[in-house]
């Protein structure tokens, strides 16, 4: 293992200068830096995370739904350090400089449930959870962090399952059967199992030896165990499948910094790639657009991985920001029907939050039934198979209907031939006894009739 990081760090370490993201250039606002949903909860908020430019000392999660009131979580902690949020079906973890706090969302109006002290978890640590039922009807709730720069795992409660001796990286993302981490050039992948173990799989590394930003660059692992991993210098991510993790593909011409720009800003933490379904939302944030600097924006992806389309990855939807070091789409996030564009925005209030959310339903609509965005149109999606199979066009589904009729009808006169065919048989089988009793009764009769006459000729 020693020699394969010598080797990639020999063959990726190429010096690149990035710029500092400069949150307080420009107008002020509130740098949302971290969001959560989670599908399966009982609100199905989105929690988005913020702190204002100016001081930075007072780190806010917001409540955010469609139809709901937003309602605002005040959190104790003060300066942001790396501070991340992840939902499970009935809490909200928030991470900063190590400390957690923990909130439960099975009412309306999350309620703080936990204040642990300050852990071992590192103060740059990443953070996913793992929210499962690996038997039926018994859920299953494990947080992953970084401590002691081991990869770590604890239990719902923040108890300590296990602190593994594998190094830990700047990216943990849970998939279903499998966790990502990332570590500069190299992604880590282990198997889940319930208890929380974490077993090693394989390593990937990037196929791309060209970029520079690798060190920076996030990743992330969608539901289906599909990981997306940024080259932002190169415009490119990175995509590594289950079925041959190998393998790489590539989503190209993805500008983080605008059209074949050289200027790189700093990805370094940003929650800028989010998965729902087969849909992947990219925060493009540092794109730059004639003279206004890094506006930032989104494109939307469509996967179709699950159906093995060989045109695999449709761009189905584009935003771009309009206010200089803006930087939207530091972070993102989404459901069926919006999607959350993070950066920062310039307010500070809960309903001009909600400018973060753009409404594109017209445009996840087709890959959409209900709130299950898993295949493209002609496609239904099996939860036991977790994969996409083709539906039955209507003039196939016809022809299909009337070969079934014709075919029942076939069967139906074979079965009426047989039956008339072994009732005949019976019939005559049933005659054939009625002659072969007669002809006896027959021979009988005529033997007594003899008998007699024999007799009558002995009388006196």
């Amino acid at each position: 293992m020693f020699l394969i990081t010598l080797l990639f760090i020999t063959v990726y370490s190429q010096s690149v200068e990035v710029e500092e993201i400069k949150w307080s250039t420009g107008a002020a606002g509130e740098v949302v830096a971290s969001m959560a949903h989670n599908e399966e909860s009982d609100y199905k908020y989105t929690y988005v995370l913020h702190y204002p430019t100016s001081s930075q000392n007072s780190i806010k999660i917001d409540c955010i739904h469609p139809t709901y009131e937003s309602v605002s979580i005040q959190v104790s902690t003060s300066t942001p350090v790396r501070p991340v949020i992840a939902a499970t079906t009935k809490k909200l973890y928030f991470l900063n400089n190590g400390n957690f706090e923990v909130y439960n969302i099975e009412q309306k109006i999350p309620v703080a449930v936990a204040f642990p002290a300050k852990s071992s978890t590192d103060a740059n640590s990443p953070m996913d959870v793992i929210d499962r039922e690996f038997y039926t009807g018994k859920r299953e709730v494990y947080v992953v962090v970084c401590q002691n720069k081991h990869l770590t795992v604890l239990n719902e409660s923040l108890d300590k399952v296990k602190e593994y001796p594998n190094p830990c990286g700047e990216y943990i993302n849970w998939g279903y059967d499998y966790v990502a981490v990332k570590n500069s050039s190299m992604i880590d992948i282990y198997g889940v199992s319930t208890g929380g173990v974490l077993t090693f799989y394989k390593t990937i590394t990037l196929a791309d030896n060209t970029t520079k930003t690798y060190a920076f660059d996030g990743m992330v692992m969608s539901g289906h165990d599909v990981i997306y991993t940024a080259l932002s210098d190169v415009g490119k991510i990175q995509v590594n499948s289950p079925n041959n993790y190998g393998y790489a593909t590539f989503i190209k011409d993805v500008w983080f910094n605008g059209n074949h720009s050289t200027n790189y800003v700093k990805t370094q933490y940003a929650q800028m790639m989010y998965t729902y379904g087969s849909f992947l939302a990219v925060g493009v944030f540092g794109y730059t657009e004639a003279s206004r600097e890094r506006v930032g924006g989104v494109d939307l992806y469509f996967d179709k991985y699950l159906t093995g389309n060989t045109n695999r990855f449709e761009k189905v939807y584009s935003f771009r920001g309009n206010s200089s070091y803006g930087y939207r789409g530091y972070s993102v996030g989404m459901d069926d029907k919006m999607l959350y564009i993070g950066g920062k925005l310039e307010t500070q209030t809960i309903e001009v939050l909600k400018a973060a959310i753009v409404d594109v339903s017209n445009y996840t609509a087709k890959y959409c039934v209900g709130m299950n965005c898993e295949c493209e149109s002609g496609y239904f999606y099996s939860t036991y198979y977790k994969k996409c199979f083709a539906q039955l066009r209507p003039n196939t589904a016809i022809i299909v209907t009337a070969c079934c009729f014709v075919l029942f009808f076939i069967i139906i006169a074979i079965v009426g031939v047989l039956l008339a065919y072994m009732m005949k048989s019976k019939e005559k089988e049933r005659n054939k006894k009625d002659d072969d009793f007669e002809e006896k009764n027959e021979v009988i009769v005529e033997s007594e009739e003899e008998k007699k006459g024999e007799k009558d000729e002995f009388i006196p």
